[in-house]
């Protein structure tokens, strides 16, 4: 696969940077939509809509899990974010 289509909010670090990637960028997106949903508000964007910021953070930045939103989630749905959100290792 190596053609890199989607929202760039929910884009894997491999697509970010317009590599050839596998299915693991769907997982990418299901950690994604997972912190999302658990705490209202993506893991990597840029409060000022810049996009190349958002995508440094995709590809650079761990997510954040800030206390203040993440203080009512369980610990196991933040280690499945974890584990979700890994980026691409050779």
């Amino acid at each position: 696969m190596d053609v890199a289509l989607g929202s760039p909010m929910y884009m894997s670090p491999e697509l970010t940077c317009e590599e050839d990637y596998d299915e693991r960028v769907d997982t990418w997106s299901t950690g994604v939509l997972t912190y999302i949903l658990l705490c209202g508000v993506p893991p990597f964007y840029d409060q000022d809509g810049d996009r190349e910021e958002m995508e440094r953070q995709i590809v650079l930045s761990d997510p954040p899990f800030p206390a203040e939103l993440f203080k009512d989630v369980s610990k196991e749905a933040i280690d499945f974010i974890k584990k979700c959100l890994v980026k691409k290792q050779d």
